[in-house]
Parts: structure tokens; C-alpha cells; sequence
């Protein structure tokens, strides 16, 4: 068994810690199998290339931004095969945790993505892209903004998929957070025979003992997405914008309600 290829800064003693950051890390040619996460980058910018995991399991691909008080970081994910997972790959904008570095990649609170030329077909969602940070403890905004071009998201349950989900524990959910975004030009992408091609939601999700995504009930305000698509035709994708106080632009139109 392999385990999970984790990068994960960690903070240590030392004069020169508030200088530090995690950059230019290269994940390349690895082939993992029985990892929940197969491949996991917390607060680090990082290449991506050429990596897969094609056995069942939760998530192929995990990249949490720069801290929301700190800084940014960045992402090129690049030919990489994640198959038949729960979600082929999870983008989220900003880990607003305990551990947190400055950083020099981009502005505070902001994961920047290029996503190119990878296959996340065959999943249950191809691509997730989140509005809130992992632990989101001081209730500030995240930010996302990703280029995902010539991908293959066939023969998934969704294909694309924007949800403020990343209420992992309860306590720390609350009304009316985090006012985040997630601006996204999708080019190119292979989204023909899912079944939903793209769903974005703004009411926040928890995990069960399961694993699974149980709605808390809270619905976010002052969050926005943005989506701008060349051919990659989403036609009558999905979306739940129902709460109010929210912003859903989809190729210039203004979404709201539920469908």
C-alpha cells in the first residue's frame, strides 16, 4: 500500500519562521493506490504533473490556498489521470488554520490554478472548486481563480461542480460567512456523457460518518462565483442560489433560485 503524497508545512522554532514559505514543489510520475486523497498540498505552491490514481477511493487530488490573513499560493496541475473516485480533484480557496506561513505568491487568501490536460473522468464529480476555507476560524473570505483547459470530466456524475462546502465540523459553521469567490474560466473540456455537467451551490455541506455530504442548513452570503466557458457547453446545469445575498454569473447571466 502507498500512502498518500502529503505536502503540509509545519511550523518550527526559530527566528525566521515569519520569513518562511513553501514553494517550488514538483509532485511528478507517481502512481498511488488506497489513499483517501491520493495527492494532498496544503498552504504550498506546487506543480502537479503527470501523476494517477485510478482505484476507488475518496479524492484523487487536494489543494488548499494561502492562508486568508497571509498570503497566496499557486497550482499547475498537468496530465494527471484520477479516476473513479468521489471527486476526481478539489480546489479550495484558502486554509484558514493554525498553521499558517506568509506567503509572497499572490495575494492574501487567494489559490490561483491552472488545470490543464488532465482526465478526471469517471468520477462522481470531476472538479470541485469551494468557496470557504477548510477551517474557516476567523470567518474571513477566500478566493479562487482557476484556468481549466482540454480536461476530460465524461462519464461523471457532474462534471464541474462549485460548493461552499467545506464545513467540516459543525461548530464552525455559521450563517451568513464567509463572503468568498471563485472566478473560473473553463476552455475546452470534455463534458459529454455526465449527468449533470455543472452544479453550484452556496448552502454549506458537512461529512457524516460516512463520508458522505449531509446539508447543515446554513447558506452563505456576500459569496460569488463566476464562470466563463469556451467551448465547454454546460447546457441545463444545476444550481441553488435560493438564499439570497449571493452572486451566480454564468457567461454573463445572473442566476438565481434553484434548478
Amino acid at each position: 500500500m502507498e500512502l498518500a503524497r502529503l505536502v503540509s508545512p509545519h511550523d518550527q522554532p526559530g527566528k525566521d519562521d515569519d520569513l518562511r514559505k513553501i514553494s517550488g514543489v514538483q509532485i511528478s510520475g507517481n502512481v498511488i493506490t488506497n489513499a483517501f486523497a491520493a495527492i494532498q498540498i496544503v498552504q504550498a505552491s506546487a506543480v502537479v504533473n503527470g501523476n494517477a490514481s485510478v482505484d476507488d477511493g475518496g479524492v484523487g487530488f487536494v489543494d488548499s490556498g494561502g492562508p486568508v490573513a497571509l498570503g497566496g499560493t499557486n497550482v499547475i496541475v498537468t496530465k494527471n489521470v484520477f479516476r473513479n473516485k468521489n471527486r476526481g480533484a478539489l480546489l479550495i480557496g484558502a486554509l484558514d488554520s493554525e498553521f499558517e506561513f506568509p506567503r509572497t505568491d499572490g495575494p492574501a487568501g487567494l489559490l490561483f490554478a491552472i488545470v490543464t490536460g488532465n482526465d478526471f473522468s469517471g468520477n462522481g464529480t470531476g472538479l470541485n472548486m469551494d468557496l470557504r476555507g477548510a477551517f474557516p476560524l476567523s470567518g474571513e473570505p477566500g478566493n479562487l481563480i482557476a484556468v481549466i483547459e482540454d480536461n476530460r470530466f465524461s462519464n461523471s456524475e457532474t462534471g464541474v461542480g462549485i460548493l461552499s462546502q467545506q464545513c467540516y465540523f459543525t461548530d464552525v459553521c455559521s450563517a451568513g460567512a464567509p463572503g468568498s469567490s471563485v472566478d473560473a474560466l473553463l476552455i475546452n473540456n470534455d463534458l459529454r456523457e455526465t449527468t449533470t455537467t455543472a452544479r453550484f451551490q452556496f448552502n454549506l455541506d458537512t461529512f457524516d460518518s460516512n463520508f458522505d455530504l449531509v446539508d447543515t442548513g446554513v447558506v452563505v452570503k456576500g459569496s460569488k462565483i463566476r464562470v466563463r466557458t469556451v467551448r465547454t457547453p454546460l447546457g441545463q446545469f444545476a444550481y441553488n442560489n435560493a438564499g439570497g445575498g449571493n452572486t451566480l454569473i454564468v457567461d454573463g447571466v445572473t442566476y438565481t433560485g434553484t434548478r
